[in-house]
């Protein structure tokens, strides 16, 4: 079976939320397809999905904008900040959202947008000057981390936070000049590893 390549991937723990609330919904056409684990949705606003109840007898129809509006209630209502913190790690959502979670008082909540599918650059410069140290390390060791970041990161007072700067691929050769003085032979080792070192460098000639 054939599915739209636009598609949002429910995360097991939203999804047993949200399977509880598809129970509890009423109204709707009295036809559709059986639920699936794990649970794929249409993206485009505009389509209708077609939802069963688990217990198999009642199929119903729930629009998009219904399962939108319940996502967003659903997580910005969560009282356990470890149960938030699985769903923000798991689960696609709008930016605005993640955006608000990055100013969580909860730190394994703020640690869970750097994990989430969808975080952008901004999101994870915004999470840099996190007061947790492990956030930090998370983000300087992320994919999408953009170099001017992973620059300011080379600073940090923790020395496995400026160890994963030195280990990211996105980190300019200006960076990881600057930490060449390190007292770390991790870090200098990491450094002489690095691909934007230039092969002409001493300590890659020393590396190889």
């Amino acid at each position: 079976m054939e599915h739209n390549q636009n598609v949002i991937q429910l995360s097991p723990a939203l999804l047993k939320v949200l399977e509880e609330w598809v129970r509890n919904h009423r109204g709707g056409t009295q036809t559709g397809v059986d639920v699936g684990t794990p649970w794929l949705f249409p993206h485009p606003p505009s389509r209708r999905m077609s939802v069963s109840a688990l217990s198999g007898s009642t199929i119903r129809t729930i629009s998009w904008g219904d399962v939108a509006r319940q996502l967003g209630h659903t997580v910005t209502h969560t009282s356990n900040p470890r149960t938030l913190a699985t769903m923000v790690s798991e689960q696609p959502m709008a930016l605005s959202l993640l955006q608000k979670f990055t100013n969580h008082p909860d730190y394994m909540v703020r640690w869970s947008v750097v994990l989430n599918p969808t975080v952008t650059a901004a999101l994870l410069a915004t999470l840099a000057g996190d007061s947790v140290e492990f956030i930090r390390r998370e983000v300087a060791r992320h994919a999408l981390t953009p170099p001017e970041v992973l620059h300011q990161l080379s600073q940090d007072p923790v020395l496995g936070v400026r160890y994963a700067v030195a280990a990211n691929p996105n980190t300019a050769w200006i960076t990881l000049k600057g930490m060449i003085r390190s007292k770390s032979q991790r870090i200098v080792r990491a450094i002489a590893n690095h691909p934007n070192t230039p092969a002409d460098h001493p300590l890659k000639q020393r590396n190889e």
